[in-house]
Protein backbone atom coordinates (compact mmCIF):
# COMPACT_ATOMS: atom_id res chain seq x y z
CA UNK A 1 0.00 0.00 0.00
CA UNK A 2 1.08 3.63 -0.76
CA UNK A 3 -0.29 7.20 -0.59
CA UNK A 4 -0.20 10.35 -1.84
CA UNK A 5 1.68 12.80 0.89
CA UNK A 6 3.19 16.32 0.43
CA UNK A 7 4.92 16.91 3.56
CA UNK A 8 4.17 14.37 6.17
CA UNK A 9 5.85 11.40 7.72
CA UNK A 10 5.73 9.06 10.35
CA UNK A 11 8.62 8.93 12.77
CA UNK A 12 9.38 6.49 15.37
CA UNK A 13 11.96 7.80 17.92
CA UNK A 14 13.02 6.18 21.71
CA UNK A 15 12.82 8.43 24.20
CA UNK A 16 16.19 10.28 25.44
CA UNK A 17 16.74 11.83 29.15
CA UNK A 18 16.10 15.40 28.63
CA UNK A 19 19.85 15.60 29.88
CA UNK A 20 20.98 13.58 26.79
CA UNK A 21 19.22 15.89 23.98
CA UNK A 22 22.27 18.94 24.34
CA UNK A 23 19.18 21.69 24.27
CA UNK A 24 18.97 23.85 27.03
CA UNK A 25 16.97 26.97 27.92
CA UNK A 26 20.06 29.80 28.90
CA UNK A 27 17.56 32.16 30.21
CA UNK A 28 13.84 33.10 29.24
CA UNK A 29 14.92 33.96 25.89
CA UNK A 30 17.32 32.21 24.61
CA UNK A 31 17.84 28.93 23.19
CA UNK A 32 21.02 26.94 23.24
CA UNK A 33 21.34 23.75 20.86
CA UNK A 34 24.06 21.53 21.20
CA UNK A 35 25.04 19.98 17.74
CA UNK A 36 26.77 16.83 16.95
CA UNK A 37 28.18 18.27 13.40
CA UNK A 38 28.02 21.60 11.87
CA UNK A 39 25.10 22.04 10.41
CA UNK A 40 25.50 25.65 7.93
CA UNK A 41 21.36 25.43 7.54
CA UNK A 42 20.58 25.02 11.18
CA UNK A 43 19.36 28.35 11.58
CA UNK A 44 17.44 28.05 8.67
CA UNK A 45 15.81 24.99 10.05
CA UNK A 46 14.49 26.83 13.30
CA UNK A 47 11.91 28.67 10.78
CA UNK A 48 10.07 25.56 10.21
CA UNK A 49 7.27 25.04 12.23
CA UNK A 50 8.10 21.80 13.77
CA UNK A 51 11.14 23.85 15.54
CA UNK A 52 8.55 26.49 16.63
CA UNK A 53 8.31 26.97 20.82
CA UNK A 54 4.87 25.46 22.49
CA UNK A 55 3.07 26.97 25.26
CA UNK A 56 3.79 24.98 28.33
CA UNK A 57 0.50 26.69 29.91
CA UNK A 58 -1.43 25.28 27.02
CA UNK A 59 0.33 21.80 26.56
CA UNK A 60 -0.50 21.30 30.45
CA UNK A 61 -4.08 22.87 30.26
CA UNK A 62 -5.21 21.04 26.61
CA UNK A 63 -3.27 17.87 26.90
CA UNK A 64 -4.37 15.46 24.13
CA UNK A 65 -6.56 17.68 22.67
CA UNK A 66 -4.30 20.59 22.03
CA UNK A 67 -4.78 22.17 18.70
CA UNK A 68 -7.79 20.20 17.82
CA UNK A 69 -9.99 23.52 17.24
CA UNK A 70 -9.45 27.08 17.94
CA UNK A 71 -10.60 27.41 21.47
CA UNK A 72 -7.59 25.01 22.63
CA UNK A 73 -4.98 27.06 21.27
CA UNK A 74 -3.00 30.12 22.44
CA UNK A 75 -1.82 32.97 19.90
CA UNK A 76 0.78 34.99 20.10
CA UNK A 77 0.72 36.51 16.46
CA UNK A 78 -1.20 39.25 15.12
CA UNK A 79 -4.51 37.35 14.40
CA UNK A 80 -6.01 33.88 16.17
CA UNK A 81 -8.25 31.77 14.63
CA UNK A 82 -12.19 31.97 15.86
CA UNK A 83 -14.89 28.93 14.88
CA UNK A 84 -12.48 26.27 13.84
CA UNK A 85 -13.40 23.34 14.71
CA UNK A 86 -10.93 21.20 13.43
CA UNK A 87 -13.09 19.29 10.33
CA UNK A 88 -15.43 22.26 9.26
CA UNK A 89 -14.54 24.31 5.71
CA UNK A 90 -14.74 27.93 6.84
CA UNK A 91 -13.20 30.11 10.02
CA UNK A 92 -12.09 33.78 10.63
CA UNK A 93 -8.76 34.74 11.90
CA UNK A 94 -9.09 37.83 13.95
CA UNK A 95 -7.04 40.66 15.49
CA UNK A 96 -4.92 39.32 18.52
CA UNK A 97 -5.79 42.17 21.25
CA UNK A 98 -2.96 40.73 23.11
CA UNK A 99 -0.40 40.72 20.33
CA UNK A 100 2.82 43.14 21.25
CA UNK A 101 2.32 45.33 18.51
CA UNK A 102 -1.51 46.06 18.09
CA UNK A 103 -0.44 49.34 16.02
CA UNK A 104 0.65 47.26 12.99
CA UNK A 105 -2.21 45.09 12.34
CA UNK A 106 -4.36 47.03 9.62
CA UNK A 107 -6.66 44.22 8.80
CA UNK A 108 -9.91 43.40 11.41
CA UNK A 109 -10.21 40.25 10.27
CA UNK A 110 -9.56 37.23 7.54
CA UNK A 111 -11.92 34.89 6.41
CA UNK A 112 -10.97 31.58 5.73
CA UNK A 113 -12.47 29.11 2.80
CA UNK A 114 -11.52 25.98 2.35
CA UNK A 115 -11.89 24.86 -1.67
CA UNK A 116 -11.37 21.48 -2.63
CA UNK A 117 -11.56 22.27 -6.01
CA UNK A 118 -9.17 24.54 -8.19
CA UNK A 119 -11.91 25.22 -10.88
CA UNK A 120 -14.58 26.27 -7.73
CA UNK A 121 -11.93 28.37 -6.24
CA UNK A 122 -11.19 30.33 -9.46
CA UNK A 123 -15.35 30.28 -9.85
CA UNK A 124 -15.55 32.03 -6.91
CA UNK A 125 -12.92 34.35 -7.17
CA UNK A 126 -14.14 35.62 -10.35
CA UNK A 127 -17.40 35.94 -8.20
CA UNK A 128 -15.61 38.48 -5.98
CA UNK A 129 -15.83 35.98 -2.91
CA UNK A 130 -12.32 35.14 -2.86
CA UNK A 131 -9.65 37.60 -2.54
CA UNK A 132 -7.33 35.07 -3.27
CA UNK A 133 -7.15 31.41 -4.99
CA UNK A 134 -4.48 28.25 -5.48
CA UNK A 135 -5.20 26.76 -8.84
CA UNK A 136 -3.87 23.96 -10.45
CA UNK A 137 -4.67 20.89 -13.67
CA UNK A 138 -6.83 21.93 -16.11
CA UNK A 139 -7.71 25.41 -14.73
CA UNK A 140 -4.13 26.80 -14.48
CA UNK A 141 -3.99 25.47 -18.09
CA UNK A 142 -6.63 27.56 -19.09
CA UNK A 143 -5.47 30.68 -17.41
CA UNK A 144 -1.38 31.31 -18.33
CA UNK A 145 -2.59 34.67 -20.06
CA UNK A 146 -5.14 35.77 -17.78
CA UNK A 147 -3.66 39.50 -15.83
CA UNK A 148 -4.83 38.42 -12.30
CA UNK A 149 -2.57 35.03 -12.72
CA UNK A 150 0.23 34.89 -10.77
CA UNK A 151 3.77 32.83 -10.24
CA UNK A 152 5.02 32.26 -7.00
CA UNK A 153 7.48 29.67 -6.22
CA UNK A 154 8.04 28.03 -3.26
CA UNK A 155 9.68 25.14 -1.37
CA UNK A 156 7.89 22.09 -1.72
CA UNK A 157 8.03 18.27 -3.06
CA UNK A 158 5.48 15.69 -3.72
CA UNK A 159 6.53 12.23 -3.01
CA UNK A 160 5.09 8.66 -2.35
CA UNK A 161 5.31 7.60 0.81
CA UNK A 162 5.45 3.76 1.01
CA UNK A 163 4.94 0.96 3.22
CA UNK A 164 8.21 -1.02 3.79
CA UNK A 165 7.16 -3.52 6.28
CA UNK A 166 7.73 -7.32 6.57
CA UNK A 167 5.46 -8.95 3.68
CA UNK A 168 4.34 -6.24 1.91
CA UNK A 169 4.76 -5.33 -1.44
CA UNK A 170 7.43 -2.35 -1.21
CA UNK A 171 9.39 -4.01 1.19
CA UNK A 172 11.63 -5.22 -1.74
CA UNK A 173 13.62 -2.78 -2.53
CA UNK A 174 13.28 -3.57 -6.89
CA UNK A 175 9.54 -2.95 -6.12
CA UNK A 176 10.09 0.44 -4.82
CA UNK A 177 13.12 1.52 -7.60
CA UNK A 178 10.08 0.11 -10.77
CA UNK A 179 7.84 2.15 -8.69
CA UNK A 180 9.70 5.35 -9.26
CA UNK A 181 11.20 4.60 -12.83
CA UNK A 182 7.98 3.81 -14.13
CA UNK A 183 6.04 7.34 -13.64
CA UNK A 184 6.60 10.09 -15.49
CA UNK A 185 7.18 13.17 -13.93
CA UNK A 186 7.82 15.53 -16.67
CA UNK A 187 4.55 14.40 -17.43
CA UNK A 188 2.72 14.69 -14.36
CA UNK A 189 4.77 18.23 -12.81
CA UNK A 190 3.07 19.53 -16.61
CA UNK A 191 -0.28 18.21 -17.72
CA UNK A 192 -1.90 17.08 -13.91
CA UNK A 193 -0.07 20.13 -12.06
CA UNK A 194 -0.18 22.45 -14.31
CA UNK A 195 0.38 25.15 -12.15
CA UNK A 196 4.24 25.87 -12.13
CA UNK A 197 5.68 22.97 -11.09
CA UNK A 198 8.62 21.38 -12.07
CA UNK A 199 9.84 17.41 -11.64
CA UNK A 200 12.05 16.39 -8.74
CA UNK A 201 13.97 13.87 -8.74
CA UNK A 202 15.71 14.09 -5.33
CA UNK A 203 14.03 14.92 -1.72
CA UNK A 204 15.59 18.55 -2.46
CA UNK A 205 12.73 20.76 -4.43
CA UNK A 206 15.04 22.33 -7.73
CA UNK A 207 16.35 25.80 -7.02
CA UNK A 208 16.16 25.35 -3.06
CA UNK A 209 19.42 25.20 -2.30
CA UNK A 210 23.19 25.20 -3.80
CA UNK A 211 26.02 22.89 -2.92
CA UNK A 212 28.09 25.58 -1.20
CA UNK A 213 31.43 23.38 -2.22
CA UNK A 214 30.33 23.47 -5.87
CA UNK A 215 27.71 26.42 -6.45
CA UNK A 216 25.60 23.76 -7.93
CA UNK A 217 22.21 23.40 -7.45
CA UNK A 218 22.24 21.05 -5.19
CA UNK A 219 19.01 19.07 -6.89
CA UNK A 220 20.95 18.81 -9.81
CA UNK A 221 23.98 17.67 -8.27
CA UNK A 222 22.46 14.69 -6.84
CA UNK A 223 19.77 14.05 -9.13
CA UNK A 224 20.01 10.85 -9.71
CA UNK A 225 21.29 8.89 -13.44
CA UNK A 226 18.56 7.37 -14.54
CA UNK A 227 14.46 9.13 -13.52
CA UNK A 228 12.07 7.50 -16.20
CA UNK A 229 13.09 4.27 -17.60
CA UNK A 230 9.97 2.43 -18.29
CA UNK A 231 11.52 -0.60 -19.56
CA UNK A 232 14.17 -1.09 -16.66
CA UNK A 233 11.01 -0.85 -14.51
CA UNK A 234 9.27 -3.94 -15.90
CA UNK A 235 12.44 -6.02 -15.50
CA UNK A 236 12.93 -4.77 -11.62
CA UNK A 237 8.76 -5.46 -11.17
CA UNK A 238 9.65 -8.72 -12.50
CA UNK A 239 12.58 -9.76 -10.38
CA UNK A 240 10.90 -8.73 -7.14
CA UNK A 241 7.49 -9.81 -7.47
CA UNK A 242 9.26 -13.85 -7.88
CA UNK A 243 11.50 -13.01 -4.86
CA UNK A 244 8.84 -11.94 -2.84
CA UNK A 245 6.94 -15.43 -4.25
CA UNK A 246 4.34 -13.39 -6.07
CA UNK A 247 2.02 -13.50 -9.20
CA UNK A 248 1.09 -9.79 -8.80
CA UNK A 249 1.04 -6.62 -7.04
CA UNK A 250 -2.27 -4.90 -5.24
CA UNK A 251 -1.42 -1.42 -4.23
CA UNK A 252 -4.32 0.54 -2.42
CA UNK A 253 -3.40 4.32 -2.57
CA UNK A 254 -4.44 6.75 0.18
CA UNK A 255 -4.98 10.30 -0.64
CA UNK A 256 -6.88 13.61 0.89
CA UNK A 257 -10.33 14.01 -0.82
CA UNK A 258 -8.67 17.78 -2.22
CA UNK A 259 -9.46 17.34 -6.67
CA UNK A 260 -5.90 17.78 -7.27
CA UNK A 261 -4.86 15.25 -5.28
CA UNK A 262 -7.42 12.58 -6.55
CA UNK A 263 -6.13 13.66 -10.00
CA UNK A 264 -2.29 12.86 -8.90
CA UNK A 265 -3.50 9.45 -7.46
CA UNK A 266 -5.65 8.83 -11.09
CA UNK A 267 -2.55 9.52 -12.85
CA UNK A 268 -0.18 7.21 -10.68
CA UNK A 269 -3.10 4.28 -11.06
CA UNK A 270 -2.54 5.11 -15.02
CA UNK A 271 1.33 4.99 -15.10
CA UNK A 272 0.94 1.90 -13.12
CA UNK A 273 -1.58 -0.45 -14.69
CA UNK A 274 -0.69 0.21 -18.04
CA UNK A 275 3.17 -0.12 -18.02
CA UNK A 276 3.93 -3.05 -15.22
CA UNK A 277 1.63 -6.10 -16.00
CA UNK A 278 0.17 -7.77 -13.02
CA UNK A 279 0.09 -4.68 -11.12
CA UNK A 280 -3.18 -3.43 -9.95
CA UNK A 281 -3.86 0.46 -7.72
CA UNK A 282 -6.87 0.87 -5.53
CA UNK A 283 -7.38 4.60 -4.99
CA UNK A 284 -8.94 5.46 -1.44
CA UNK A 285 -9.51 9.33 -1.45
CA UNK A 286 -10.63 10.22 2.58
CA UNK A 287 -9.96 13.26 4.71
CA UNK A 288 -6.91 15.33 5.29
CA UNK A 289 -7.27 13.98 9.02
CA UNK A 290 -8.28 10.53 7.89
CA UNK A 291 -4.80 10.53 5.79
CA UNK A 292 -2.90 11.82 8.30
CA UNK A 293 -4.26 9.37 11.01
CA UNK A 294 -3.31 6.57 8.19
CA UNK A 295 0.12 7.50 8.17
CA UNK A 296 1.11 8.63 11.82
CA UNK A 297 0.11 4.79 12.88
CA UNK A 298 1.44 3.38 9.39
CA UNK A 299 -2.17 2.14 8.25
CA UNK A 300 -1.19 2.29 4.88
Amino acid sequence: MFTGVKNATAITAEKMPVDKLGVKALNDHTLQVDLEYPMLYFNRMMIMPTFFPQSRAALKKFGNKYGTDSSKMYYDGPFKADGWTGSNMSWSLDRNKKYYDPKSIHLKQIKMQVVKDANTAHQLFQQGNLEDAQITGTTAQGMQNDKNLKHLHRAGVYYLQLTMRKNRVFSNAKMREALNLVLDKKQLARKVLADGSTPADTFVAPTFAKDQSTGVDFAKEMKPEETHNIAKAQKLRDEGLKEEDRKKADLTYYTDDQTINKNIAQFVQSQVETKLKHTNVEIHAVSTKNVQDNVMWGEF
